[in-house]
């Protein structure tokens, strides 16, 4: 299975480090970016997931590229805050400080919702068989056969 690959424009050395150990283990990979333009230039098509501290306009340029679950780290959760982060686009969003154990279960949760249920399967590309004009995807375990 393909490894998930996780963006983390926090700016938090330490956040990144401990969250990065936590889902090694889960088939991640975590990478460091800077946000706003160096977020959009890193951003990959294999993207599963971006964590991002208030950086709304980068959220709104993001989502004009991908479809990828966008975790927001607020330094003020309050309401206002809160609603702008999921006005713009954002999945989830948590308040600082945050735990890293916490943080790892909501991205798991994020990665579970997207890979599974969602925008693209995990691990693997969307693969079309097709007969004249119909086409059908295959899941994961059909593809193998």
């Amino acid at each position: 299975m393909q490894k998930r690959c996780i963006l983390c424009a926090d700016p938090d050395p330490e956040l990144c480090s401990n969250l990065g150990f936590l889902l090694a283990g889960e088939n991640c990979v975590l990478e460091e970016t800077a946000g706003g333009a160096t977020l959009l230039t890193q951003l990959r098509r294999n993207t599963d997931l971006v964590i991002l501290p208030q950086q709304l306009d980068a959220c709104t340029a993001l989502r004009r590229q991908s479809a990828a679950p966008v975790l927001f780290l607020l330094e003020k959760a309050d309401e206002s805050a809160k609603t702008l982060s999921f006005s713009v686009g954002g999945d989830d969003c948590l308040e600082k400080p945050v735990s890293c154990h916490e943080l790892a279960v909501r991205v798991k949760a994020l990665l579970r919702r997207y890979c599974v249920y969602g925008a693209r399967p995990a691990g693997l590309e969307r693969r079309r068989v097709g007969l004249q004009e119909y086409f059908i995807s295959l899941m994961e375990e059909e593809d193998q056969r």
